[in-house]
């Protein structure tokens, strides 16, 4: 919309804006009055008029009336945008003339004065001409210099005026444009219900005898659902007949599926209509990012029973039939054999993970539950849907499913450690297994791959699209937003955090293996603040129980960056011995947890996420915003390992 310079950022015709600002009210106010007729019309069926064509007529009539109130309040909310746009173009205009008036004038002036040192002028007469070569140069600058502040308020008055018109409409209504286009509909605002209903009929024939599906016939059952084109019941019969439409709903927005499942509301907590959905299709709903975590949760418990039935009796089965006696055969058993029990143990500690041993234990939610062999999945702590603070928990190599319960426990730490720094007041902690992390390099399995990013890139596009979906179900600004990484984590969830804004207020890095190079420094990272902590790098073996062995490692071997480095610019908090006098440890390894669950022993070490540590009241102040009472980093003595480094670094180099 840019139609004006540097020069001139005045430049165009108000009265143009004007007269759309005076469009858009007279438009606002025949939507409204035809709304109100339609109204009139409703509230005017007889009392005994019954049937299925009542029912559809007060349908239509209802529908259409919702439009119409849609379309008045867009329309107004258009209108005053334009006439606050009008007005700061014409102060900038009126400012912006008065200084380009100012600079011809003055630029004339010195294009008439004589060259410096020609004719044979009179002293008086040089230092005249000298006086006005000086103030018409300091009139330009003054001029230019106010100029360029008013291109800067031109820009603004540019960027509020499309911001607003943004938000008149909803993040949904590309989408919905979309999805009436391909019904044929070219304005859904505009068409007519009978129209709609007809193009609607079609659409849903189209589904029930389609052999496969895709994200736009999900996101335009989705878009007609939520503005009351479709009902509700249709879409579950449809979902319950074609479980590959409900796997198709994984590509939809989590904006759209939000709408959508707010429109599927009836004031209570959970509706009948939700309800019915949750119970028709588990799979579909239990990962779909936009969908109240409650009925994620109940979608998920569910899918969980089920896979654990269905993989016990698979088990029961190669076990009973046993080996079979060809050798090509028998390996392709041994396979088979291992990825079931594989599958097994991960689900059985999912579920044993999703248990409260004590009354006052936080309520768990399993949120996401994937099919991957072994399965990803994501339990939380506490209410996803109230929680006024919401922590991921981000781990790093080696983790999966199968040692769900120990990372279960290090988010339940966070969990009370956050509860108690911010007096009581309870969170919501994600233990967040959502992508394959590298395994631990040993001699059974020798991968390297976590001196690579490649998997880190996985992890972080799926760790972007949860906390996409996490801001489209609650909304940004009503919670607090963390993600502590831990390890090769903190490699994934930078990357994710760099990808875009994600609304995060808390970003803190624990024990780094590394920041991807693609990841500069600490304002990359798309988070209010950022945070890291280590504890002192140390020699494996030979120095154990003495800091952290492992993190060094995979940053020297990546040539990836430290986040404790002073140049990265994160806020660095202490895990060392600063606070032992209060009884508060120190960290004496790279471990998340070292620390029985019931029988602390000190001389075992801790980890960065055991109960008592300095690492772990670091986290919880830093993700309840109590800045103030953070024990920042100070170097502590050096290591053999960094006396090593420094000594190395210190030689000169010997020529041959």
């Amino acid at each position: 919309m840019r139609d004006w310079s540097t020069d001139d950022p005045g430049l165009g015709d108000t009265t143009v804006i004007d007269t759309f600002a005076a469009r858009l009210t007279r438009d606002a106010a025949a939507a409204s009055s035809i709304s109100t007729t339609v109204a009139s019309s409703l509230s005017a069926v007889p009392s005994f008029w019954r049937g299925s064509g009542a029912t559809a007529w007060s349908g239509r009539l209802s529908r259409q009336t919702a439009a119409l109130a849609r379309l008045h309040t867009t329309l107004e909310t258009c209108s005053r945008a334009a006439r606050a746009y009008s007005a700061a173009v014409d102060d900038i205009q009126r400012r912006a003339r008065t200084q380009i008036a100012l600079l011809t004038e003055s630029r004339s002036t010195l294009d008439l004065l004589p060259l410096e040192g020609s004719g044979t002028a009179a002293p008086s007469t040089v230092d005249l001409r000298a006086q006005e070569h000086a103030e018409s140069l300091a009139t330009i600058s003054a001029a230019t210099a106010t100029l360029a502040s008013l291109t800067l308020e031109r820009q603004h008055a540019d960027d509020a005026f499309v911001a607003a018109l943004r938000t008149a409409l909803p993040d949904t209504w590309p989408a919905q444009l979309a999805a009436f286009a391909s019904l044929g509909v070219t304005h859904p605002l505009t068409a007519s219900s009978h129209y709609v209903d007809a193009a609607v009929s079609s659409f849903v024939a189209g589904l029930e005898h389609a052999s496969s599906y895709d994200t736009g016939d999900a996101t335009t059952l989705l878009v007609l659902t939520t503005r009351g084109d479709l009902d509700p019941a249709q879409v579950t019969s449809l979902l319950r007949a074609h479980p590959a439409l409900g796997s198709a709903l994984g590509g939809v927005g989590p904006a759209v599926v939000a709408e959508w499942w707010r429109s599927l509301g009836d004031g209570t907590d959970h509706s009948a209509a939700q309800n019915a959905l949750v119970a028709a299709a588990p799979t579909a709903i239990g990962n779909l990012n936009g969908v109240a975590y409650w009925a994620r949760d109940t979608a998920n418990r569910a899918e969980l029973a089920r896979r654990l039935d269905e993989t016990s009796a698979e088990l029961a089965v190669m076990i009973r039939e046993g080996s079979p006696g060809q050798p090509d055969l028998a390996v392709t058993y041994r396979s088979c054999l291992t990825r079931l029990q594989v599958r097994k143990a991960s689900l059985q500690d999912i579920k044993i993970s999703l248990a409260t041993r004590r009354h006052s234990d936080p309520s768990r939610q399993l949120i996401s539950l994937t099919s991957d062999e072994p399965p990803l999945a994501a339990v939380a702590l506490g209410d996803m849907d109230t929680s006024p603070t919401v922590t991921y928990m981000v781990p790093g190599m080696g983790s999966s499913t199968r040692e769900m319960r120990g990372w279960v426990r290090a988010s339940a730490n966070v969990y009370e450690a956050q509860r108690k720094a911010a007096g009581g007041m309870p969170p919501a902690v994600v233990a967040w297994v959502g992508y394959k992390s590298p395994p631990v390099p040993s001699l059974e399995t020798p991968s390297l791959a976590v001196l690579g990013s490649s998997k880190a890139q996985a992890g972080a596009d799926a760790l972007a699209r949860d906390l996409a979906g996490l801001n489209a179900t609650r909304q940004p600004g009503n919670f607090r937003l963390n993600v502590v990484a831990h390890s090769y984590g903190t490699t994934t969830a930078s990357l994710a955090l760099a990808q875009r804004d994600l609304a995060v207020d808390n970003f803190v890095s624990v024990a780094s293996a590394g920041i991807d190079t693609s990841v500069p420094d600490a304002t990359a990272i798309h988070a209010t603040h950022v945070y890291a902590e280590q504890a002192q790098n140390v020699l494996p073996v030979i120095e154990h129980g003495e800091g952290d062995e492992y993190a060094w490692t995979g940053r020297l071997g990546s040539g990836r960056e430290n986040p404790m480095d002073p140049m990265f610019g994160a806020t660095r908090l202490a895990v060392g011995d600063e606070a032992a006098a209060d009884g508060i440890a120190g960290v004496t390894a790279h471990d998340g947890l070292l620390q029985s669950e019931t029988r602390p022993d000190p001389s075992v070490g801790y980890g960065y996420f055991d109960n008592q540590t300095l690492s772990l009241r670091n986290i919880a102040r830093a993700t309840t915003g109590h800045e103030n009472a953070l024990v920042k980093f100070t170097p502590p003595r050096r290591t053999l390992l960094e006396q090593i480094l420094l000594k190395q670094s210190a030689e000169p180099e010997v020529s041959p």
